[in-house]
């Protein structure tokens, strides 16, 4: 938790009009010449606080070899207010009143099913699956209050409706989001390996009729710089690989890269 209070930022303003008026012995004395509660920083009166909860929990479990259960889950929770009183001397004989409350939440919760196996200490297998839940919230208030009959009224009463406002900030959002898929991981000698991706996702923006987006990813990898032909006759690269991949989010073509350290 924290609280903070804002100046007035009034003093620049203050200043330059007081020098003004001192250029001149003809101009009449300034009313901000004098030691007053004007040239406090207190003159605009701000409360301001801020709140932040925050948690998680990570759970894990390999009850058989090479079969991990995990579940992990988070919770994030944000909240400030805002609390301005302008004084009229200030502010062109219009006292004026700030407040806004704002609040924010995001809560995640991740389970998954992992599986690893070695075989012959050459090739090895990885495969697994999860399901991912989460939602996401903001709400903020905001009313701006103005013309109290003196600066020593702050409000809720006493002020002028037609210089005034305030409601629901138009910022404010409450979804769900869910996903869920798998992967599979085939690994020779990390020299080639092999790697399939599939995920389904859904939000509730995109309403009912909408759907889950389907996310499928292929790739494959050759590490060559591995190879007994690469280490044995080509000393000067220490490292080189081709890689391959494509995906049907955008439809694109199968792409190969190659790159390698020379040394």
């Amino acid at each position: 938790m924290g609280q903070r209070q804002a100046g007035s930022g009034a003093n620049l303003t203050q200043d330059e009009l007081n020098s003004a008026v001192r250029s001149s012995s003809l101009l009449p004395a300034s009313i901000y010449s004098g030691a007053g509660s004007v040239f406090n920083f207190d003159a605009i009166r701000s409360n301001n606080k801020s709140a932040n909860i925050l948690g998680s929990l990570d759970i894990q479990w390999q009850f058989i070899k090479g079969l991990t259960a995990r579940n992990n889950f988070s919770y994030n929770f944000n909240s400030g207010t805002e609390d301005v009183f302008v004084p009229s001397y200030i502010n062109n004989n219009n006292a004026q009143g700030t407040t806004q409350y704002d609040r924010r939440y995001v809560l995640n919760n991740r389970s998954s099913l992992d599986f690893v196996q070695m075989v012959k200490d050459v090739f090895q297998i990885s495969a697994g699956g999860f399901s991912e839940i989460s939602a996401e919230g903001l709400r903020a208030n905001r009313s701006i209050l103005s013309g109290f009959p003196n600066d020593d009224i702050e409000g809720p009463i006493g002020y002028n409706p037609q210089l005034s406002r305030g409601g629901v900030l138009n910022n404010l959002y409450d979804k769900r989001l869910h996903g869920f898929g798998g992967y599979a991981t085939l690994n020779w000698d990390t020299k080639y390996v092999l790697d399939f991706n599939y995920r389904r996702d859904a939000t509730s923006t995109n309403g009912a009729n909408a759907g889950y987006t389907v996310n499928p990813a292929i790739s494959a990898r050759w590490n060559f710089g591995r190879e007994k032909f690469v280490t044995n006759n080509l000393e000067f690269i220490k490292f080189g690989a081709f890689r391959g991949a494509g995906e049907r989010i955008l439809l694109l073509p199968v792409v190969f890269l190659m790159y390698m350290v020379v040394t």
